[in-house]
């Protein structure tokens, strides 16, 4: 995606993981040399989300990882879930070593994701 389609608003998120329209989604936000990570978890009904879009078609065909949709969907940013529960954002450095940010990352998701997303599918 271009600067100019950013700057427009253009859609920044990707889809890590997807199990009966229910989505979990990470958020970039790019600088020059610098990336900045976030992860927001959704989990919304596949129904539900067909009944909002046809109210609502302005949502889109697909749930965006960056906005929040109210009480009928499932939201936390992964910051939330842990004991801090403070807003986390990784830092990735061009040219860096982006190991511990890596790990740490995979542990957030594994220890604190993976459960939120385990609780609302069950």
């Amino acid at each position: 995606m271009s600067r100019q389609e950013r700057a427009k608003g253009g859609n920044s998120g990707c889809s890590i993981a997807r199990r009966t329209g229910r989505v979990a989604a990470l958020r970039r936000e790019e600088e020059e040399t610098v990336r900045r990570l976030a992860v927001n978890l959704s989990m919304i009904l596949r129904d539900e989300w067909i009944r909002q879009i046809a109210a609502k078609p302005h949502l889109g065909q697909r749930p965006t990882p960056t906005n929040h949709y109210g009480s009928w969907a499932d939201q936390a940013r992964i910051g939330s879930l842990t004991p801090d529960r403070a807003d986390k954002w990784w830092r990735v450095v061009r040219g860096a070593s982006s190991d511990d940010v890596r790990d740490d990352t995979l542990h957030d998701l594994l220890t604190y994701a993976v459960p939120w997303l385990r609780e609302r599918v069950a």
